[in-house]
């Protein structure tokens, strides 16, 4: 009997070993995911909340992120309310990479991607920079992951985001408080929240990621497609 109990408890122990994780080892594994993805797609939304200021305002914007590991790449996002707003940066399998603005900017296709993605983080709320970071690895110019940035993270308690069952982990950055949702099935990201104090006032961000990692992605999906207004 005692044996018995012996190696259950044994048992156990193994398995709360493999089970039990870090929110660090959780970032490390993330990472590796989009690291070594072949394909990856999303779409997604971030809301922002611009407070502490006499007139406090707030915006949306939409994006969406098409990757291919051989060099393919597209970016589009646009800010709510706005038709003109609409921005799309690419790569082809030429390795050429496009740049167009609906705001008074023409064509451009004389720098890299990673120049291009950096260039668009401000306008974009960062939604330019934060997935592509992650994959696109072999660069110097994006900056810091949200996995580097993000200081004493520590795992919360599972939530289930748009249906899919998270890692949620708490920490913070230079700025202020950031809260990441990791996938428990593929380690993606499927939200951020921000709270960060930006000059004199302070902004919440909320970043939705519907994200996938498919086996291929037809050649319509990295199109450059410059010349184009948002139906609002």
């Amino acid at each position: 009997m005692k044996k018995n109990f012996a190696l259950f408890s044994l048992a156990l122990f193994s398995f709360q070993s493999v089970c039990a994780q870090t929110a660090k080892e959780v970032f490390a594994k993330s990472q590796k995911v989009y690291e070594n993805a072949v394909f990856y797609l999303d779409s997604g939304k971030v809301f922002q909340e611009f407070y502490d200021l006499p007139q406090p305002f707030e915006k949306a914007k939409y994006f969406k992120t098409a990757y291919d590991q051989k060099g393919r790449f597209n970016f589009e996002y646009y800010e709510v309310g706005l038709s003109n707003s609409l921005m799309v940066i690419n790569r082809n399998a030429n390795n050429v990479a496009q740049y167009w603005w609906g705001i008074g900017n023409p064509t451009q296709n004389n720098k890299k991607l990673e120049e291009l993605l950096s260039s668009a983080g401000g306008v974009s709320s960062r939604t330019s920079i934060q997935i592509p970071e992650l994959l696109l690895t072999n660069h110097n110019i994006l900056g810091e992951s949200i996995f580097l940035s993000t200081k004493n993270p520590q795992l919360d308690s599972d939530e289930t985001i748009n249906g899919v069952l998270c890692f949620k982990i708490k920490g913070s950055d230079a700025q202020g408080d950031v809260t990441i949702w990791i996938s428990k099935a593929d380690y993606l990201i499927k939200k951020v929240m921000s709270d960060q104090k930006v000059s004199n006032f302070r902004v919440k961000s909320t970043f939705d990621y519907f994200s996938s990692l498919p086996t291929n992605l037809e050649n319509s999906v990295f199109e450059f497609r410059p010349n184009r207004k948002v139906k609002m």
